[in-house]
């Protein structure tokens, strides 16, 4: 009996053993997950954060001297754009794309928790506006360009037609930024 209770006893510790193993490997995945780095077409890089799931991002794009507002809206599943320019009238679906895991990888591990929520230039007013949301977070930009915020319009751009890209040019904004 006693050879017994020793050998459920061993058991149970190689069982705890091969637990902690598993236990701690995953916590160093989501270690090196989280202080990832993401590197731009722009040179830029910017931090990773732990995936969001389900995936849901939307990006509003507006000038708002021409009422021009679009409505760029990602999911696990798709890329659809919207116009959104006449807020009493329902949105009306422009354009709508299915994605690859590929791109949905690499927009999901964007961290946006360490951003402000709004970003400006001082003495501009007309322009654009963009306005990203990701999880609970929204973070907005007035003529003001955010490594992020490029990140996700470079993305979007690659895959739509030319009609429906996003103008965020870091060198355009970046100088009117340090004026």
């Amino acid at each position: 009996m006693q050879g017994m209770t020793i050998i459920l006893t061993q058991k149970k510790i190689i069982f705890f053993l091969l637990f902690l193993i598993f236990f701690i490997s995953c916590t160093r995945k989501s270690n090196q997950l989280a202080n990832a780095e993401i590197h731009t077409a722009t040179g830029d890089s910017i931090k990773a954060m732990d995936v969001v799931e389900p995936f849901h991002l939307t990006l509003i794009y507006g000038v708002p001297i021409s009422f021009y507002k679009m409505k760029y809206e990602i999911t696990d599943k798709n890329l659809k754009i919207s116009d959104i320019s006449f807020e009493l009238l329902p949105d009306s679906v422009v354009y709508e794309t299915q994605l690859s895991q590929d791109i949905l990888d690499e927009l999901s591990i964007i961290n946006m928790d360490t951003l402000k929520e709004d970003y400006y230039t001082p003495g501009i007013m007309d322009g654009y506006y963009i306005s990203v949301n990701l999880g609970n977070k929204t973070v907005s930009a007035s003529n003001y360009y955010l490594v992020e915020i490029g990140f996700v319009v470079e993305k979007i751009n690659h895959l739509i037609p030319e009609k429906y890209k996003i103008w965020y040019k870091k060198e355009k904004v970046s100088k009117q930024q340090r004026r």
